[in-house]
């Protein structure tokens, strides 16, 4: 029957997540729709027909990485991915901490993996005080909102990358290889 559900399906699907040790993020604007994103932790098992391609750019894959990201989940389980690909990893919570940091270790800091959607400083207007900092600044955006108009016009004038939430780790290696190592 349509229009006529229990009212139960979000609450169920929270429940489920979190007695997996997930997480469930809600963005809605009115007149764009609702986005409903599910972060689960990584399984140790191993998946029949899974394949990695780490061969290329292994040697890009030194230096530190500047993660930004509001998501504490998201800022763990990807630190703990750039550490297995050799990287060194900062982490920041927001804009602010962001600078912080990179003023601190500019030097060594490679690139900078910056979502978008931060309360406080969003991560354009973050990105922009970055380059004051360093113009040569490296950076792959994310979000789970890959529509960003602002996004695609920067994109579009700058020499960066963008990768959408929930990051796949091959994506996430490819965009730091073709950031890291052009072809």
């Amino acid at each position: 029957m349509q229009g006529k559900g229990t009212g139960l399906g979000l609450a169920v699907v929270y429940s489920t997540v979190q007695n997996h040790g997930g997480q469930v993020t809600i963005d809605s604007s009115p007149g764009q729709g609702t986005t409903v994103t599910i972060y689960l932790p990584r399984s140790s098992q191993k998946v029949e027909g899974e394949a990695q391609d780490t061969s290329r750019g292994q040697a890009s894959r030194a230096g530190t990485v500047l993660v930004v990201d509001d998501e504490q989940m998201v800022r763990r389980s990807v630190g703990r991915l750039l550490r297995t690909l050799g990287f060194d990893v900062i982490l920041a919570e927001g804009g602010k901490r962001a600078l912080e940091l990179y003023r601190a270790s500019a030097d060594k800091i490679a690139c900078v993996l910056l979502d978008i959607m931060m309360p406080e400083m969003d991560g354009i207007e973050t990105y922009a005080q970055l380059k004051t900092i360093d113009p040569d600044l490296r950076v792959i955006f994310s979000s789970g909102r890959p529509d960003e108009r602002r996004l695609d016009s920067l994109l579009e004038a700058e020499a960066t990358g963008f990768i959408a939430k929930p990051y796949e780790s091959a994506k996430l290696i490819r965009a730091l290889d073709q950031l890291l190592d052009p072809p």
